[in-house]
């Protein structure tokens, strides 16, 4: 590590740790839950409640939307007021391909946009069947989604998470091999999340999904944020090159943080320290970040 990178890092979080901010917008694997778990850890639940029944909050993920509720509804049941609390919750799924908002008269979920598919059914079909035909072997589950696609490698939990980001590593390398073959507009993009791969549309991406939290901020609860976005916290885990969250965490939109690696030589995103100047990973990382955010509560 370079020291005066490190450094510069260390003093930027300070400076963010300054901010006040609109609200978070979180991945979901490797940041709110443990790497590898399904649902949010219990030491994290009633914190987020507590904040979440303050300023809104989001996740962008992956996942589609009952998997993404999966992760996430332990924190509602944990607020004063759970039906409140799960309304100030946003969700970006697919990648940020489809973004919903809680109806809290029809107690449900309900879409606020989904992007145009660059491709038809068929030939999304077919564009699937030919990564899959790729992967083979390789992959214990491939999956089309309403706008991505997923291509989880075949792992235990028991090789340790170095060995199961390199087979995650060697699927993206053969979809990224075959893409080309498939996709004549270019218009789809491979990200790794360490434990699967996703392939998306270029326009439904994470960046997608910020800006599309932040139009909802504007419009549906006036809030006033600038063009870039710095006053929503965008947190996530995998922003090395040809992570999940690369672009999510570049910096354009939003405030960013990592709770993963930090990428090897960028200042962003901000790595998340204690009071020591410990570097924190996870969700424990979270914990820590939102107990020290400021946030304003008056649009």
């Amino acid at each position: 590590m370079d020291t005066n990178l490190e450094q510069v890092r260390k003093r930027n979080f300070e400076e963010a740790m300054g901010q006040t901010y609109a609200g978070c917008l979180f991945d979901i694997d490797g940041t709110l839950t443990v790497w590898g778990e399904e649902v949010v850890p219990a030491y994290l639940q009633q914190p987020l409640a507590d904040i979440s029944m303050k300023v809104p909050m989001g996740v962008c993920t992956g996942r589609r939307l009952h998997h993404a509720l999966e992760a996430i509804e332990p924190i509602f049941m944990k607020a004063a007021n759970p039906t409140y609390c799960q309304s100030n919750w946003l969700l970006f799924c697919d990648s940020g391909g489809i973004g919903y908002r809680f109806d809290a008269e029809k107690k449900e979920y309900v879409e606020l946009y989904r992007i145009e598919q660059p491709y038809n059914t068929a030939r999304r079909e077919m564009i699937f069947y030919q990564l899959k035909k790729a992967v083979g072997k390789k992959a214990s589950r491939c999956d089309i989604n309403e706008i991505s696609m997923a291509f989880v490698p075949y792992y235990t939990f028991d090789m340790g998470a170095a060995r199961i980001m390199e087979q995650s590593r060697r699927v993206r390398e053969i979809i990224e091999e075959q893409l080309p073959l498939v996709d004549p507009k270019g218009a789809l993009r491979v990200a790794d999340a360490g434990n699967g791969v996703n392939v998306f549309p270029l326009n439904g991406d994470k960046e997608n999904g910020t800006m599309a939290f932040a139009n909802y901020l504007r419009s549906f609860r006036g809030y006033v944020i600038g063009e870039d976005i710095k006053e929503i916290a965008v947190i996530g885990d995998q922003p090395i090159p040809k992570g999940n969250d690369e672009v999510f965490l570049n910096g354009k939109f939003g405030t960013p943080f990592t709770v993963g690696k930090p990428h090897p030589e960028n200042v962003i995103p901000l790595p998340v320290f204690d009071n020591e100047g410990k570097n924190l990973e996870g969700p424990e990382a979270v914990a820590a970040l939102i107990s020290r955010m400021k946030f304003r509560t008056d649009g």
